[in-house]
């Protein structure tokens, strides 16, 4: 009888926290805090550890917690725009893929460019450009045009700015047009330049705003520069003229941290859905020459080929200085590659998906929720 008297004892020493018997208030049992009061402290390990669905969600239900999603990185995603109304997407990281059904957008429409998270799309004739976030749904008017725009297409910065500029460029024969239009705008502005013989085209490469000026590649290796603030357009010369450097393939610009980037690519001659060769070089402004680097200032790249464009991200998967190419293959979650660092190629396992390289309207996007 005394064992148990004492088992007994240490069970309620146990429950009262050894503070013997006291007075419980069971309202406080009954009292339950709302989950949106959770501090950011506590939330931030939580959204690390769900997938992007359930991020969007809970963005959704506790807007509280919307600042401390927005701060966890996501992607960057495959997305690709299925006529009629779908996007699909694939998550490379948890191996998911969702489907987007945008609301209240034209029926056809073409992906004409990738920035921070957003969409530049037109309509299939090309006359009707308006910005697009897949992720908020939220979509941004550009002026109203009556001809069709058809060539090459960038933009400044966040479509939210109000010095967001786009930039249409369309190549003939001597002269190159642009048009463009900046925030507040009510139609869009033309400019002609002469030029040289079809040394510009949209097919050797992405233009690319860097110190808030357009610069493209010709396939010369010349440099344009086009200023859409005092409207005017100038060519360097080959930057690197008399320096061996590859001249054909596809040049890739990119702006990272206030440096330009160029990414210069080489397919495969039988298998085009596959990049065999690198290099990669950033622009030295003291003497305007390129020079070649080993590193992406801890960064990562997103090649798509259709549009022709990139996304950048921090890092990815843990990993840094990577360069990854659209496209899938028959193993999930597994993409071509190029290490900066060690200037090589990685080759993932499975066989390419042909379609998923060069199928139009598809692209790499990082999300931004707002």
């Amino acid at each position: 009888m005394e064992e148990r008297s004492n088992k007994t004892e240490r069970k309620k020493e146990a429950a009262t926290g050894g503070r013997g018997d006291c007075d419980h208030d069971d309202d406080d049992d009954d009292e339950q805090r709302p989950w949106s009061d959770l501090l950011p402290d506590i939330v931030l390990p939580i959204v690390k550890q769900i997938s992007f669905l359930d991020r969007r969600n809970a963005k959704f239900a506790f807007s509280e917690w919307g600042p401390t999603i927005n701060s966890v990185p996501n992607g960057p995603f495959l997305l690709s725009y299925v006529a009629p109304l779908k996007m699909r997407i694939l998550d490379p990281i948890d191996k998911i893929r969702y489907v987007l059904m945008p609301d209240g957008l034209p029926r056809g429409l073409i992906i004409c460019s990738i920035k921070h998270g957003w969409l530049l799309l037109c309509d299939i004739f090309w006359k009707s450009f308006f910005f697009y976030n897949p992720f908020s749904q939220v979509v941004i008017e550009l002026p109203s045009n009556e001809q069709c725009l058809i060539g090459s297409y960038c933009f400044s910065t966040l479509p939210t700015s109000s010095r967001c500029i786009v930039l249409v460029e369309e190549f003939k024969a001597y002269h190159i047009r642009f048009i463009f239009c900046s925030q507040g705008d009510s139609k869009w502005k033309e400019l002609y330049f002469p030029i040289e013989d079809y040394i510009f085209s949209p097919e050797d490469g992405n233009a690319v705003f860097y110190q808030g000026k357009a610069y493209r590649m010709a396939r010369d290796g010349k440099l344009g520069v086009f200023d859409p603030i005092t409207e005017s357009w100038f060519v360097h010369d080959n930057p690197n003229a008399g320096v061996s450097e590859p001249l054909d393939g596809i040049n890739y610009l990119v702006e990272s941290d206030n440096n330009l980037f160029r990414v210069w690519t080489e397919q495969h001659p039988q298998i085009s859905v596959i990049v065999i060769s690198v290099r990669v070089y950033k622009l030295d402004q003291s003497g305007h020459m390129w020079k070649e680097t080993r590193s992406l200032g801890g960064r990562c790249f997103f090649v798509s080929f259709n549009p022709l464009s990139v996304e950048i991200a921090e890092e990815f998967r843990g990993e840094h200085d990577m360069i990854y190419f659209f496209g899938e293959t028959t193993e999930v979650g597994s993409f071509f590659c190029y290490d900066v660092r060690y200037a090589c190629m990685n080759f993932p396992e499975g066989a390419p998906i042909q379609d998923t390289f060069y199928q139009k309207n598809s692209c790499w996007i990082v999300p931004k929720w707002d």
